[in-house]
This record gives C-alpha cells, sequence and structure tokens, in this order.
C-alpha cells in the first residue's frame, strides 16, 4: 500500500522501534531514514522542530513521522496515528469499546515501569551495593506487573495490539542488561517469557532485529559497563 510515508528514527532508540514495528504490522509501504543522534544534521533538527507534539528544548529526537503535511513526533502518537489511519494490515486498536479502553489504560499505566526499570540502571557499577539492590528491586517489579497483567498469549489475550508494541522494544535491547550487569528475565514470570517469544517471533519483529553489538556498543557508556563483557 502506496503512503508517501517516511519515519525519521535511529535503530538504537527504543522508542523508534515502536513505530517501525506499527508501520510494518500495518503492511503500508514506507521510507525509513536513519539519522545520527550524536551529530545531528539540519535536516533532523528542522524537521523535528516542525512536527507536532515536539520538544522545543531539544535540537532532534526520534521518530518522527512525515506523511505529507501531517508531522509528527513522540512514538506512542505515531503509533496510533498509524494504527488508526491505516486499515490495512494488523488491527492493532480492537473494535471492542471495553476491549479498547483495556488498551489505553495498559498504554498509559505500564511501559513506564519497562522504561523506568531499564533506564534505571543507569551507571550502575558506580552506584553502591544498596542502590544496585533497589535497581535491580524495581526492575523486577516491573516484570512482575507485567507478567501479572498479561492475559497471554499476547497482553490483551489472543489480538496482538499496540499494548505489546510499545513494550517489546527494550526487551530485546535487554541483551545489554543480560551481558553487561548479569540481570535476567526470571523464569518464574512464566506468562512474561512467553508473551517474549510469541511477540519476537511475529515477522514484523524477527526480520528486523538487530545485530547484539549495536546494543552493546551503544548502551556501553550508559550502563558504566567494564570494559569487557561477558559473552
Amino acid at each position: 500500500m502506496t503512503t508517501g510515508i517516511t519515519l525519521v528514527v535511529n535503530k538504537i532508540c527504543p522508542f523508534a522501534h515502536r513505530t517501525w514495528i506499527t508501520a510494518r504490522e500495518k503492511g503500508i509501504d514506507f521510507q525509513l531514514r536513519e539519522v545520527s543522534l550524536k551529530d545531528k544534521e539540519p535536516y533532523f533538527t528542522e524537521t523535528y522542530h516542525k512536527a507536532y507534539a515536539h520538544d522545543p528544548s531539544s535540537d532532534g529526537k526520534v521518530p518522527i513521522l512525515i506523511h505529507g503535511d501531517h508531522i509528527l513526533a513522540e512514538s506512542d502518537l505515531i503509533s496510533w496515528y498509524l494504527a488508526e489511519t491505516f486499515s490495512s494490515g494488523t488491527e492493532l486498536v480492537p473494535k471492542d469499546t471495553f476491549e479498547r479502553a483495556k488498551l489505553r489504560h495498559f498504554i498509559a499505566e505500564y511501559p513506564g515501569k519497562v522504561i523506568g526499570g531499564f533506564y534505571g540502571f543507569k551507571d550502575f557499577h558506580t552506584k553502591s551495593k544498596e542502590a544496585q539492590e533497589a535497581t535491580i528491586e524495581k526492575w523486577n517489579a516491573g516484570l512482575k506487573a507485567l507478567n501479572d497483567q498479561i492475559v497471554g498469549p499476547y497482553v490483551l489475550g489472543e489480538q496482538f495490539t499496540l499494548a505489546d508494541i510499545m513494550i517489546y522494544p527494550w526487551f530485546e535491547r535487554a541483551t545489554v542488561l543480560h551481558t553487561y550487569l548479569n540481570v535476567h528475565i526470571d523464569e518464574k514470570y512464566t506468562k512474561l517469557n512467553n508473551w517474549l517469544k510469541h511477540v519476537s517471533s511475529r515477522k514484523s519483529i524477527a526480520e528486523i532485529v538487530q545485530d547484539k553489538k549495536l546494543f552493546l556498543d551503544g548502551y556501553k557508556e550508559y550502563f558504566g559497563a567494564p570494559s569487557t563483557p561477558t559473552l
């Protein structure tokens, strides 16, 4: 389906990953334009400042969606836009109003638990033992909350929705936590682990899985990792 859509992304960014998955699930044609987050070209900054919902204090964030005269920032807004604008591909927003309410509640309440837990590992090796334990506890609390919320096989049940897309990218990047910090997703979170197997096997996701080296190199400094990871 020809759409004239451009997604401005950087492949290390989990927020941009959300929109890439959404576009693939909808089965639409789109241009993926990758930009550097370190050396930001004028096109990137100028386009970002034209986008609805951009941060005026930033010189550029991904993702950005360009669709004709519409330019949009923020991954959740872009994903909703794609899901509700195009009827092709996977139905990512339930038609049933009660299920749709559950979707909105999940997106409002649960992705932040994963995101906050993941980024809480920043400079982990420089923290005190007590602070490290608190960081791991926060991560596990988020995993438990997700495990308790997942119906199975997907978040809301049999239908793959935006709820799944909003949290998956951080689990693909969890290889960083495994490798550098020896932090794993406990087997006791059975519904979460089963969910991860189902989601990661979807064509829209499996075909664009990034090499682990991208994440290991990209997040190494952020997490204060030792010079030589254990692979």
